[in-house]
């Protein structure tokens, strides 16, 4: 019987895009060569893929989405404010029509949730609502920082908007 094997890094490469490559080479770093045994294999390969578990699990912060953002978006509906800083942030912060929310994600530039959260500031306040995004049923929020997202069952898009100040000032 011919003995199989395989290298642990090809063990983790399956599709998580950047973040399992960097799991990859990290892995290859400490691992360069095949070991020798069945053994001292199998444990590699259950450590690289206890470190994808984790990692996964852990989200992969500032990745962008698994898939491509929706093209096309109609039946864009405000449907409610909030904030967690009422006298800081009102309605006048962020009081969008429906239009102006669709103006807003045709204009937005589709980022990972890291680089909104590195360049971005964060606001206690938002407008939220759903939308159709290539025929499917969504629901988005637009923060008073020109920031949002748009949530399609599993998938999500982080949005900001370097060009929205007109419809977010009062």
């Amino acid at each position: 019987m011919e003995a199989v094997s395989f290298h642990p890094i090809q063990a983790t490469r399956f599709h998580m895009g950047k973040c399992s490559r960097n799991i990859a080479k990290t892995i290859h770093a400490s691992y360069p060569q095949l070991l020798p045994d069945e053994v001292a294999q199998a444990m590699v390969i259950q450590l690289a893929l206890s470190t994808l578990l984790v990692t996964s699990l852990l989200g992969c912060a500032g990745l962008p989405p698994h898939s491509n953002p929706p093209r096309h978006l109609d039946e864009v509906f405000v449907k409610d404010f909030r904030s967690i800083a009422p006298l800081d942030c009102t309605t006048a912060d962020v009081a969008l029509t429906h239009t102006e929310a669709a103006t807003f994600f045709s204009r937005a530039r589709v980022l990972s949730s890291r680089q909104i959260a590195d360049n971005y500031p964060v606001a206690p306040c938002f407008v939220e609502g759903t939308l159709r995004a290539d025929g499917e049923r969504c629901d988005w929020r637009i923060t008073a920082a020109a920031t949002g997202f748009i949530r399609c069952g599993p998938n999500e898009w982080h949005f900001a908007c370097d060009d929205c100040d007109e419809l977010l000032s009062d």
